[in-house]
């Protein structure tokens, strides 16, 4: 972490988030409102943890014009790198083969290569890159592609029996200001009872917000909606899936009233028409060589191998969720806030229907100074290559509990810096 602090900074600019400022206190103070305080939790059991978002920003749209002004640039879109191409050694790329669909291909060549795909693609591109390395581009070890990770999401009820919470940080009141507040466990209790991460919010659910109606409206709006900001109480559509099916605009229509009074309850958030609370936690998942990105023998547009994601978690992870929610339940009612849910038996060990991902895809291309633990070296390298970095949560060596956004957008800016002082300097 030492290491990423002075990009952390940029990476606020880079992802226009107004300050770089955590102190829950300060933010309090910042936000003004009767409603903006902190839960009292014993500081040895749980505290609150700052959250700031940006706009959001849409790099392509923010960016777009300084992009097209520079002289030093080029940008290609809906290019589709297809392969890389190294010596016969595999250890200096020489090329990239690249395609649209529309039949356009072309090769492009360069001194050094940073992959930006994601979590997903980056690997897929090393393991497809097999002409000379039979096992793919820095796959000495067989670790492109393992240790996939996530941040599970899971919904519990809370009972709250005056259904108000001295508090409203811990939802999304105050997302119009980029802050939310979180739960979390100190450092101390993790180290002490042996648990990952974790972090959860407090969801106020107003009336109206169960009926097909407003589900519908919601599922619809979230499968259409570009930041793909979850729900906490329905769950996300699928990947890729656009438009409204006629069944939710039947829905809709069939409780249009309960739809709209829903709808207007969201907005404005009126204290006395809270009909329930969700305590929707938001775990770190331990790293998993069996959690993995594989190729398969279906074929894309291109002709190319398509992948198979077989995401796995280990049971540290869902022990971190159910004993953070002990102690949730265990500080809330010690408050006289109110008591989680009762915890169905068979979700102890197993995990819930609601469990889905935070659209967060990490570790599959890691970082570490070993090429036996790793896939690329400290400065983002990868092993056993001379010229090809990879830039992304995809070199996530843990996963944390926190979205990998300004992180990932810090270690791209470490990655600049250290190309530009290191390699550019001397041509």
């Amino acid at each position: 972490m030492s290491a990423l602090a002075p990009f952390y900074r940029q990476a606020h600019r880079i992802c226009q988030v107004a300050l770089d400022d955590y102190d829950p206190e300060r933010a309090m103070t910042e936000l003004g409102h009767p409603r903006a305080n902190l839960l009292p939790f014993d500081p040895a059991r749980l505290e609150t943890i700052i959250y700031r978002f940006s706009p959001p920003t849409r790099f392509g749209k923010v960016y777009r014009e300084a992009l097209r002004r520079a002289d030093d640039l080029r940008c290609y879109l809906h290019a589709n790198v297809l392969a890389i191409t190294t010596d016969a050694s595999a250890r200096t790329v020489t090329r990239l083969a690249v395609g649209t669909l529309s039949g356009v291909g072309f090769n492009v060549a360069a001194r050094h290569y940073v992959l930006a795909a994601g979590g997903i693609e980056n690997p897929r591109l090393l393991l497809l890159s097999n002409d000379v390395v039979s096992n793919g581009l820095g796959n000495q070890y067989d670790l492109v592609g393992r240790f996939f990770m996530e941040h599970p999401h899971t919904n519990r009820e809370l009972i709250v029996p005056t259904r108000q919470l001295p508090s409203a940080i811990y939802g999304e009141k105050f997302l119009r200001r980029a802050i939310m507040g979180r739960i979390s466990l100190p450092d101390a209790l993790q180290r002490q009872e042996r648990l990952l991460n974790y972090s959860a919010n407090l969801h106020p659910i107003y009336f109206g917000q169960d009926s097909e109606g407003w589900l519908a409206l919601r599922q619809a709006l979230l499968s259409m909606s570009r930041s793909r900001r979850s729900d906490p109480f329905i769950r996300l559509p699928p990947y890729g899936r656009k438009g409204v099916s006629p069944s939710e605009i039947f829905d809709m229509v069939r409780e249009l009233d309960q739809t709209v009074i829903a709808a207007l309850l969201r907005v404005f958030q009126p204290n006395r028409f809270i009909r329930e609370f969700v305590l929707e936690s938001k775990p770190e998942q331990a790293p998993n060589p069996d959690s993995r990105v594989t190729l398969t023998d279906a074929r894309d547009a291109f002709g190319l191998r398509r992948v198979k994601l077989d995401w796995r978690m280990l049971p540290i992870d869902r022990r971190t969720v159910v004993r953070g929610e002990e102690i949730v339940d265990a500080e809330l009612r010690r408050l006289g806030i109110g008591s989680t849910a009762p915890l169905p038996p068979a979700e102890i060990e197993s995990w819930p229907a609601s469990l889905e991902g935070g659209w967060h895809q990490l570790g599959t291309t890691r970082m570490h100074a070993d090429v036996k633990h790793g896939v690329v070296d400290p400065n983002a390298c990868v092993h056993g290559m001379s010229n090809l970095f990879i830039a992304g949560g995809s070199v996530f060596p843990t996963g944390g509990s926190a979205p990998p956004t300004l992180t990932i957008v810090a270690l791209a800016v470490r990655l600049a810096s250290y190309l530009k002082q290191n390699i550019f300097r001397l041509r």
